[in-house]
């Protein structure tokens, strides 16, 4: 059986390529890591990487692995988590779902929702991840109050609460020269592939829609990527996937970072916060009524919610 221990030397060489930076930031030596990686390698009877002379690469089954420790660890987390508070008072209860697929730090962004209703409203919400049909489904049968998009919509009999904006990035390999830059700019993916998945829904549908009105001669490749896919678009063809600038979305991929794009060419995508129209729970009002007060202030909303 592996152990925690084993479990975090895998992610962390995963995230940063290489046993040496690993060992690094744990704060370990890399023989401490080598040997708690071929005890966890030996467990699944699988390479779960290629060693280069410049580091490793997760293998397909490594990256399939990946995400699954990746959730292991944050179960972990949050189980700590709720032990240690586990004498507080019961309070109202909030749930909200984010319309997002799902990714690696999704723990991460969870936090913040968290952080900031309770900052709010001082009602801590169970926050989930769900798509754009399970996110109606769920509001529908009762089972959230109300669902968090990136981007515009209009539905029959739901409240649309546009709560602040996040502009967007380009998700790319850390290596990669693009990269290095402060900003990206649509012209940098001239002849490279700048993707955007339907996974995203709402996200993915005002992207489409504003930089086709803004930038018709931009090529977008629309498609719904395998983790495959997605290394050969990032590390092979050097291109990008337009994602929402948060730096905590950089893990949708091992390995990858968010690069934001320059002013001109990033695209303002609306945070809205999406209930029905005549059933809305006492805590959801209260959240509602907090929002309204602020949202004419602020624009940024967005770095507080997500960062």
């Amino acid at each position: 059986m592996f152990s925690i221990q084993q479990l975090t030397y895998f992610v962390t060489v995963s995230k940063r390529g290489s046993l040496s930076a690993a060992a690094k930031e744990l704060d370990v030596t890399v023989q401490a890591v080598s040997r708690g990686l071929i005890e966890f390698e030996r467990q699944f009877q699988e390479d779960l990487f290629v060693r280069r002379s410049h580091g490793v690469e997760l293998t397909a089954f490594g990256c399939k692995l990946y995400y699954k420790a990746k959730d292991v660890l944050a179960g972990v987390s949050d189980l700590t988590a709720f032990a240690s508070s586990s004498g507080d008072k019961a309070q109202e209860e909030l749930s909200l779902m984010l319309c997002s697929p799902s990714f690696a730090t999704k723990h991460i962004v969870n936090k913040h929702i968290v952080s900031f209703v309770k900052k709010s409203i001082d009602i801590e919400p169970h926050v989930t991840l769900g798509s754009r049909d399970a996110c109606i489904n769920a509001l529908f049968t009762g089972s959230i109050d109300a669902f968090i998009t990136l981007g515009t919509t209009e539905l029959p009999l739901l409240d649309v609460l546009q709560v602040g904006t996040v502009s967007t990035g380009a998700l790319l390999m850390e290596f990669a020269d693009l990269a290095k830059k402060s900003s990206v700019t649509l012209a940098d993916f001239a002849d490279r592939p700048l993707c955007v998945s339907p996974q995203f829904d709402f996200f993915f549908q005002t992207v489409r829609d504003e930089l086709s009105e803004r930038h018709p001669d931009v090529r977008l490749d629309i498609s719904e990527p395998t983790l495959l896919d997605v290394y050969r678009v990032l590390a092979r063809e050097r291109g990008c996937f337009v994602v929402p600038a948060i730096p905590e979305f950089g893990e949708l991929f091992p390995g990858a970072v968010i690069c934001p794009f320059a002013p001109e060419d990033a695209v303002d995508i609306p945070i809205c916060l999406v209930s029905k129209k005549d059933d809305k729970s006492p805590a959801y009002v209260s959240l509602e009524r907090s929002l309204a007060k602020i949202i004419p202030s602020i624009r940024g909303i967005g770095d507080e919610l997500f960062r």
